[in-house]
């Protein structure tokens, strides 16, 4: 019994991110906001706007700047939104604020969660992160501390989520 809890552990001890491991925080001088994202993802495509980023299990995730010159945020959130219905993803789940917006959608076995936030000028700040479905549960904690070190511009102060 304890031999296959010892091998039960070793093969889970690699599907969750480790609480030690090292995260790099990068910053956008163009719209001013910054995001801390793990080690063990490749920086691909940098621009003006952000970043795109890659690991080797297909998790792929895109931090980037949007401006809302016609738009408010909440409008372009629910245009986000509508894009991605009309791409075929099914919204489980959505939520839409002044200063934050959220939405979650499942296709083809794969998941694509959505935040964005106000940056208190003309321009959201959005993080997209699509994986493979049955990868949820694993990668929970690391969306969840992406998504919590999103932060806006020195000076500009969100609400509370």
């Amino acid at each position: 019994m304890t031999r296959l809890l010892t091998i039960l552990l070793i093969c889970l001890s690699g599907l969750a991110p480790s609480h030690a491991e090292e995260w790099q925080t990068l910053r956008n001088e163009a719209y001013g906001f910054s995001v801390e994202v793990p080690d063990g993802f490749e920086v691909r495509d940098p621009d003006v706007y952000g970043w795109t980023f890659a690991d080797a299990s297909g998790v792929r995730v895109l931090v980037f700047a949007v401006d809302l010159l016609v738009n408010t945020f909440e409008g372009e959130a629910s245009n986000k939104v509508v894009f991605a219905m009309d791409n075929g993803w099914g919204i489980e789940q959505s939520s839409m604020g002044q200063e934050r917006a959220k939405f979650i959608g499942v296709k083809n076995g794969r998941v694509l969660e959505a935040y964005g936030i106000w940056l208190c000028m003309d321009a959201a700040a959005v993080i997209n992160v699509e994986y493979d479905q049955a990868r949820s549960r694993v990668l929970e904690p690391t969306i969840k501390r992406l998504v919590a070190n999103l932060k806006p511009p020195e000076g500009c102060e969100l609400s509370e989520p």
